[in-house]
């Protein structure tokens, strides 16, 4: 939306915006090809510092296998958390943190659109989401208590025709 690949699709967006940024490209502005940022408001240039390089043999973003996501966002104290993980275990340390943004303040509109969107430049990498739970309630999601609901496995469409006479 208003810029090429190296902008994430979300470049220029106007009105208030929230995108976690997982990037394996390095590019203006980047640490190094393996880290994960808070992008506000269409700015994909980290000017808020909230940036977090992840080290390789920890954690390698693209290394073609399945990552597991935790975003938490606790409005009384203002802490935004995203964990990252090759498993569904729910790191305790948070890979990147801030206490930094007040989003009752930034969202003032009750209507929150929450999305996904991708971009590799002229790279290739596939993106899926193969799982994604929204509550609007701050309760984090742990697999011990297993406070998530899962997905549909499947969603079944059938077709109907109906025919209205305009005597």
């Amino acid at each position: 939306l208003g810029s090429t690949g190296q902008n994430l699709g979300i470049y220029g967006i106007s009105g208030t915006s929230i995108a976690i940024e997982f990037d394996t490209y390095q590019n203006g502005g980047d640490p190094d090809n393996n880290h994960i940022a808070l992008d506000l408001n269409g700015n994909t240039t980290h000017s808020n510092g909230v940036v977090a390089s992840i080290n390789r043999s920890t954690l390698d973003l693209a290394d073609g296998n399945l990552k597991y996501v935790w975003i938490d966002y606790n409005g009384a104290t203002k802490s935004f958390q995203v964990r990252v993980s090759n498993s569904n275990s729910r790191p305790t340390n948070a890979t990147l943190s801030t206490t930094s943004y007040n989003l009752s303040t930034m969202f003032t509109n009750p209507n929150v659109y929450v999305g996904f969107t991708g971009a590799t430049g002229g790279s290739y990498e596939r993106h899926s989401i193969t799982s994604f739970y929204f509550t609007p309630q701050y309760s984090p999601i742990t697999t011990s208590t297993n406070s998530y609901a899962q997905d549909p496995l499947s969603v079944t469409m059938t077709s109907s025709t109906t025919s209205v006479n305009d005597d």
